[in-house]
């Protein structure tokens, strides 16, 4: 944790960190490609039983979920005597999205917050974290010649078809299809020395008239 004042300095300061487990959404939504209406024609069940994937009211923004969110863990902290802060018993969690709360006074006696989402996963575990239509995690994406890049992809969808390809210097050098059914599936790409200068992964899908895409890059280096 760092506290500084508006120029950057760094300055010493109190405080306590509340993290919350976060309530998933019930159902699989889509995000709402444009903003609230003015007026709502349908209640929310409504809505949902016409339009199954879509989502009511732009609720998809985790850090707007303040309904249903229950402390999980509460530590204060002292920047003058450390800068470190580490979530103990983190292994005991269960996976989902967390919220981060730190707050503070400044020296004027005013409140001072900070508010940060983060996911907790098990990357052994083909269990989905969130409630999703789609799920990634690059767990590895640089490394030298003999080493192995791993990425997480997933879905709690079913019958989902992803091609995976893989790009060097402008062309597609593998591709393949992978299923996914509620579950995350571990992709290991094993670096070759002809990778350097780095890789292009692709992973896309469509699903109920979406198209979800993610790029990634593996970066190579000339450490040779």
């Amino acid at each position: 944790i760092t506290t500084t004042n508006l120029n950057g300095e760094k300055i010493d300061a109190k405080g306590i960190v509340n993290i919350y487990r976060l309530k998933d959404k019930d159902r699989l939504e889509l995000t709402s490609k444009w903003g609230n209406p003015d007026i709502f024609l349908l209640t929310e069940s409504e809505h949902d039983n016409k339009f199954p994937f879509e989502e009511y009211g732009n609720k998809s923004d985790y850090e707007l979920l303040e309904e249903g969110k229950q402390k999980v863990y509460s530590q204060a902290f002292d920047t003058k005597e450390t800068r470190d802060f580490e979530f103990k018993n983190l292994k005991n969690w269960e996976q989902g999205v967390y919220q981060i709360e730190l707050i503070s006074k400044d020296k004027f006696g005013n409140e001072v917050k900070e508010i940060k989402t983060t996911t907790v996963y098990d990357a052994k575990s083909n269990k989905m974290p969130v409630n999703e239509f789609f799920w990634t995690k690059a767990e590895k994406m640089s490394g030298e010649p003999g080493e192995i890049a791993v990425l997480l992809v997933g879905s709690k969808a079913n019958n989902v078809e992803m091609m995976y390809e893989v790009e060097h210097q402008g062309e597609i050098i593998e591709k393949k299809w992978i299923t996914l059914n509620e579950e995350v599936k571990r992709i290991e790409f094993p670096i070759e020395e002809k990778h350097r200068g780095n890789v292009s992964i692709h992973v896309v899908f469509v699903k109920e008239n979406r198209v979800f895409l993610k790029n990634f890059i593996v970066n190579v280096p000339f450490t040779n």
